[in-house]
């Protein structure tokens, strides 16, 4: 189990890119006959996303942290606010090119108001796990959700409504 909490007194700014939530992960492989078959149609879709430049990793951005991530919900569901399960992918993995089981994991519960996450996977949550969580408590519909980011959406926003 890691613990990570960044707000403690005399803890440097988090940066960007940097998990800013309290997580408790347990480090466990996934079971392939769960999970494989669900992490390997979010990375066909992340592939697609990392080829148009909304995920990765690039030096001159975000201090050179990866960006974007992927996430999808997984059963039971609908699930309770906050225990709404899902995969996500692993913290900086923006610079790769391809991913598998081992690079997600999955969050079992996320407490915003608490500020805390709770893990297991090969890997730790992305820095976006509690946002993932939170657009997953929206509707219990919601069971994507890709996290990218486009420059070009951006400066064209207000064209864009």
């Amino acid at each position: 189990m890691n613990r990570v909490d960044p707000s403690r007194p005399g803890a440097a700014a988090p940066t960007e890119g940097v998990t800013k939530y309290d997580t408790t992960h347990h480090t466990a492989h996934l079971p392939a006959r769960r999970f494989g078959d669900l992490a390997a149609r979010l990375s066909a879709w992340r592939s697609i996303l990392a080829r148009l430049g909304g995920i990765g990793q690039d030096p001159l951005r975000y201090d050179g942290a990866g960006y974007g991530n992927v996430s999808a919900r997984v059963g039971p569901f609908p699930g309770q606010r906050g225990a709404r399960p899902f995969i996500v992918s692993g913290t900086q993995t923006g610079g790769l090119r391809c991913l598998t089981l081992q690079h997600y994991c999955l969050v079992e519960r996320y407490d915003a108001g608490r500020n805390q996450v709770q893990s297991r996977g090969a890997i730790r949550p992305s820095s976006e796990s509690m946002t993932h969580g939170a657009l997953y408590d929206l509707s219990p519909r919601v069971r994507v959700v890709l996290h990218i980011h486009c420059a070009d959406i951006w400066t064209r926003r207000a064209q864009l409504k």
